[in-house]
Order: structure tokens, then C-alpha cells, then sequence
């Protein structure tokens, strides 16, 4: 219960909108069930984000209360949706028991008060994070074995797209690479004021003051052109017809959901 008459719930990560009721249910039961009563206010959600990075907005909303000594009990479905990283879920639980807060994972049937809590803690939070490695390597290998194809394996480069390959009875199989008209003409003009002899950022900012949208606008990109995606376009092999894969791997900084890639 927390200190304002409510309980604290915090479903988090759900794959679809049905699972996350479903959860926000379970953990209504439980504390109804104990004679509290569940407020709105008091149940945190961070719906379609990944649970392996403490970086969520509803979590940090939760855990704000609880370092402003408003909290006493937070209830979850499952542990996987306070964190699936085993270092995360040991620095969150130290730091509830320093504030004197009780978790409580209903499917888990896991109690923070009792005597093996950290025990059974760590021993989850290894099986949630040994998940992630082992979706992690499911993915890879499916990618390979679409690259073996000479299928998109994703993140094409602008000037190309991807259209479905389908068998004879009408099931997708795979994605083909193929030339996307409006993108192709970008690229071949910056190739050719390349030629021309302008610099990386002269292009740049003649894109730019044309308006020509960039690369992934609004998801990655939202500066527009610069000199070093440029540069990146000119050096891609992929222009040339050359295509690769697993030449570069994608890791998580620690504690948060942004990534880099490394060789």
C-alpha cells in the first residue's frame, strides 16, 4: 500500500494491447485481494518498450515516488517487466531495499520481504537475460539465412527498396533488393556533384537548402544532411552492387536502449 492509500503496479513491455490489460488484471486481483484498492494514478506503463534497459519514461515516473518516500509496496506481473538485464535488476532491488520498499511479482509468486528474495531475484533475472541472448541469436540466424538468399535483411541504404518474394502457394519467403526510383536519383546526383569537385558538407548543405529529404527522416535523422553521411553514401559498396553481411555488430550501452555498432 502506498502511503497515499494506492497501490503501485507496473506492467511493462506488453506485446500487445491485450496482454497488457491482462497483466494490469493480475496485478488488480492481487492487491484487491489483499483489501487495497488500485488507483490510476498509481499504475505505470511502458507499453512497447524494452524491458532489457531501465531507460523507460513509466518506470522512471514509478521510481520517482518511490525515492520521495511515497511508495511501500510495487506490484508487477512478472519480474521480466521491472528489467530483463541481470546487472539492472540487482542494482533496482538494492536500491528498494535500502528505501524500505516492498516488490511483489504476482506470477513469480515473489515477495521482496522474503528470506531467499535475492536469490530467487538473481536467479529469474539470469533467465530473463539468458531470453534475450538466446531471441538475440534466433534473429541473427534467420538474418543469415536470409542474406545467404540474397535477401533484404533489412536497413537498406537510400536508392533501394525491398518487395516480397512469395512461393507458389502465396506465402512470403523473403524480401528482394530492388531500385527505388525517387531515392536512386538523390544518390546518383550526389555522386555526381562529387565528381564535380564539391566537398562532403558543400553537398550537404546544398541538399539541404533544396530540401531534399535525408536518409531514415524521423527515425534516426531529424538534422537533416551532413558532411559525414555524405562521406558514408560515397563508401558504401552497396552502390557498386556489393552486398555484406555481419561485417558489424550492434551493442547496447549499458542501462540504456540506445545502441552502437563496433566491427
Amino acid at each position: 500500500l502506498t502511503r497515499s492509500s494506492g497501490w503501485t503496479g507496473s506492467p511493462d513491455a506488453p506485446t500487445s494491447a491485450a496482454s497488457l490489460e491482462d497483466q494490469l488484471r493480475i496485478c488488480k486481483q492481487y492487491v484487491e485481494g489483499c483489501g487495497g484498492t488500485l488507483r490510476p494514478e498509481l499504475v505505470f506503463f511502458d507499453a512497447a518498450v524494452s524491458a532489457s534497459s531501465l531507460q523507460r519514461d513509466g518506470f522512471n515516473a514509478m521510481m520517482k515516488l518511490v525515492r520521495e518516500k511515497k511508495v511501500d509496496v510495487i506490484v508487477t506481473e512478472n519480474l521480466d517487466r521491472v528489467s530483463r538485464d541481470f546487472a539492472d535488476s540487482a542494482v533496482v532491488f538494492r536500491e528498494l531495499k535500502y528505501l524500505d520498499v516492498r516488490l511483489v511479482s504476482v506470477s513469480n509468486s515473489f515477495d521482496g520481504q522474503s528470506e531467499h528474495a535475492p536469490v530467487l531475484l538473481m536467479l529469474e533475472s539470469w533467465k530473463n537475460e539468458q531470453y534475450l541472448k538466446d531471441l538475440s541469436f534466433k534473429t541473427k540466424r534467420g538474418l543469415q539465412g536470409r542474406a545467404l538468399k540474397g535477401f533484404s535483411t533489412g536497413g537498406l541504404p537510400l536508392g533501394y527498396t525491398s518487395v516480397e518474394d512469395k512461393d507458389a502457394d502465396g506465402q512470403v519467403i523473403g524480401h528482394s533488393i530492388v531500385v527505388d526510383e525517387a531515392g536512386s536519383s538523390i544518390v546518383g546526383r550526389i555522386f555526381q556533384m562529387y565528381l564535380d569537385g564539391n566537398s562532403y558538407d558543400r553537398i550537404a548543405y546544398q541538399l539541404n537548402a533544396e530540401h531534399t529529404p535525408p536518409p531514415r527522416k524521423g527515425k534516426y535523422r531529424n538534422k537533416g544532411w551532413v558532411g559525414s553521411t555524405i562521406r558514408e553514401m560515397l563508401r558504401n559498396k552497396a552502390y557498386v552492387g556489393v552486398w555484406t553481411f555481419g561485417k558489424k555488430r550492434w551493442v547496447k550501452v549499458p542501462g540504456t536502449n540506445s545502441r552502437r555498432y563496433r566491427p
